[in-house]
C-alpha cells in the first residue's frame, strides 16, 4: 500500500485490488490483509465504497522509517501490472523471508565495500589455485563459489533473495582476515557493470601478463584470475552479500565513491604490472 503513496507520503488509493494484482493473491484475501492492517492501526480507512484511501499512520515516537525499493512490489506498464520479487517472496519465502530482507536495507550497508551481512553471517567462499607465476608474482585462479551462512534459515534467504535479484555478490581479495578490494560483482550469477568491472578485467590482464599470456581466457562467469606478489601465500576471495539496491543516503554516496577508488586504484596497480611484464 505504501507503494501507492500520494505526494503527501501518507495517503495511498491502492486497496484490495491492488495488493491481489501485485502480491498474486484474490480480492477476498486482499479485503482480508488489508483488515489486518486497520485493525494494527498501521492504517486507517477515510474514504469508503468502491474507490477506497487508506491513511498511513506514521511511525510511533523512537521508531524508524524502512526504505525499500519500489521495485520489490512492482510496476504498472500501461494496462498490465508487474510484479516485483514480493509475490514470489510470498509464495517461496513467506514472512521470514521479508523480515530477512527488512533487516538487511535497516543496515543500510555500513561496510567499506557495501556489504549488508558481514562474512560470518552469509558469504560465499572461492576455491584458489595457483596457476602461474615470475618476477615475484604467483597468477591465481578463484572459482566454485560455495555459499555458507550462520543457519539453514539465513542461507535459504540468502539464496532465494539471490535468485530474485534482491541482493549481489561482492568477491573480495582478502589477506587473511583483512580485505584488500573487490574484483567483480555478480547478481543471480552473473556479472554486473560497476566500478568493480574494471577492477575485473585488469586483474586478467596482470595474469595474463604473469603467466606469459599463455594463460586461456576465463571460461565461465564466476571465475577470477588475480596476480598477487608471491610473498602473499594464503589469500582467500570471499563473495559479500550487497543489495541490489540501496537508499540513496549520504553515507551510501560516501561508500560509493570510496569503493570507487579503491577500484581505480587496484585497476591501476593491475595493469601497470600487466606493462611492467609485457
Amino acid at each position: 500500500m505504501c507503494r501507492g503513496r500520494h505526494r503527501n507520503l501518507r495517503e495511498t488509493s491502492w486497496s484490495a485490488d491492488a495488493v491481489g494484482r501485485y502480491l498474486g493473491v484474490s480480492p477476498r484475501r486482499g479485503k482480508a490483509l488489508i483488515a489486518q492492517l486497520v485493525d494494527m492501526a498501521a492504517v486507517e480507512q477515510v474514504r469508503l465504497g468502491h474507490h477506497p484511501k487508506y491513511l498511513i499512520a506514521e511511525p510511533a515516537t523512537g521508531d524508524e522509517a524502512l526504505w525499500l525499493p519500489t521495485s520489490l512490489v512492482g510496476e504498472r506498464v500501461g494496462d498490465a501490472t508487474i510484479q516485483g520479487p514480493l509475490a514470489s517472496i510470498r509464495r517461496h519465502g513467506g514472512t521470514r523471508t521479508l523480515g530477512f530482507l527488512a533487516g538487511l536495507y535497516a543496515l543500510n550497508d555500513e561496510s567499506e565495500f557495501g556489504a549488508a551481512l558481514p562474512e560470518n553471517v552469509a558469504s560465499a567462499h572461492f576455491q584458489g589455485d595457483v596457476i602461474g607465476g615470475r618476477a615475484g608474482w604467483t597468477a591465481w585462479r578463484f572459482v566454485n563459489p560455495e555459499w555458507t551462512a550462520s543457519g539453514p534459515d539465513t542461507l535459504a534467504h540468502v539464496v532465494l533473495a539471490n535468485s530474485l535479484g534482491l541482493i549481489e555478490m561482492v568477491p573480495v581479495l582478502m589477506d587473511g582476515d583483512r580485505p584488500l578490494y573487490p574484483v567483480g560483482t555478480l547478481r543471480c550469477g552473473k556479472p554486473r557493470a560497476g566500478p568493480e568491472v574494471a577492477v575485473t578485467q585488469a586483474a586478467i590482464r596482470g595474469a595474463r601478463a604473469v603467466c606469459r599470456k599463455s594463460l586461456r581466457a576465463v571460461s565461465h562467469q564466476g571465475e577470477f584470475l588475480v596476480p598477487l606478489p608471491a610473498t602473499m601465500v594464503a589469500p582467500r576471495l570471499v563473495g559479500l552479500v550487497r543489495l541490489s539496491e540501496s537508499a540513496p543516503t549520504r553515507r551510501i554516496s560516501e561508500i560509493r565513491a570510496a569503493l570507487a577508488d579503491v577500484c581505480r586504484h587496484a585497476a591501476a596497480e593491475f595493469d601497470a604490472l600487466a606493462a611492467q611484464l609485457a
